[in-house]
């Protein structure tokens, strides 16, 4: 293998394993929508679209104490409904973020470690969504 080939094959191990350590790599979609992205860092999670509706858009993520204190959304919906929700074992909390959100989630309840945030769309149009941990 050439140096070119062994840095691509390096980076893409080294993408995965950072994945799949945050817990990006379970993913599931439901619903419909019209030019969406979906994009997830170490540090956090993006989604854009024209409209989306009945969409219901999950990542699954391995949350430290820190992580969960700082979690934050900024939002733009330009119409329409949208939520987040914050599912850990029987615990389960939804916050509207429709229209113009910005703020820290209260995560009192929860504990370090699997979480699971789920974004869901009702009619949403001109979406724009950050979550920051």
């Amino acid at each position: 293998m050439n140096k070119k080939g062994l840095l691509i094959f390096s980076a893409l191990a080294l993408l995965t394993l950072l994945l799949a350590g945050c817990g990006a790599l379970s993913t599931s979609f439901s619903g419909s929508d019209r030019n969406s992205s979906s994009r997830l860092t170490a540090d956090g999670w993006t989604y854009t679209a024209d409209s989306v509706n009945g969409r219901l858009t999950t990542r699954n993520l391995t949350l430290t104490a820190e992580n969960l204190a700082s979690l934050h959304v900024e939002s733009r919906i330009g119409s329409g409904g949208a939520s987040l929700i914050l599912m850990q074992g029987d615990n389960e909390r939804t916050i509207d973020i429709s229209g113009n959100f910005s703020g820290y989630i209260d995560t009192s309840g929860f504990e370090p470690g699997d979480i699971r945030l789920r974004l869901q769309y009702d009619s949403a149009r001109n979406v724009n969504v950050s979550i920051t941990w």
